[in-house]
């Protein structure tokens, strides 16, 4: 039993590494949508995440059209729940428009 258990958190880590190996190689990338990002995830990764969600931060993407503030638009993200040894594997992805209105990413964090 304590065989398993040592392998299950060897298997979360080494997932999480993937994913955050994934963030990094998602700077400087451009897409169209939201889907596409989801599509770009789903490709990279062997596993399957169907609560996989990436959506527009309202707030501050509402703010940064209006010319209020001067930063990077932002996507809330979600793997799901009780993934990687995490109660919530949420993520946060920065991108800026380019000429063509892609989103160019800037940077990729957990939330």
């Amino acid at each position: 039993m304590m065989q398993k258990s040592i392998k299950t958190i060897k298997e979360k880590r080494s997932s999480k590494r993937r994913v955050e190996m994934l963030f990094r190689k998602m700077v400087g990338c451009r897409f169209k949508s939201y889907e596409d990002m989801e599509h770009w995830f789903h490709r990279a990764l062997d596993e399957k995440f169907p609560d996989l969600s990436i959506s527009d931060c309202d707030g501050i993407n509402a703010e940064i059209d209006m010319g209020m503030t001067e930063v990077d638009y932002s996507a809330d993200c979600t793997f799901g729940e009780k993934l990687f040894g995490m109660a919530y594997a949420d993520f946060t992805i920065s991108y800026i428009l380019d000429n063509e209105k892609k989103m160019y990413v800037t940077a990729v964090d957990w939330s």
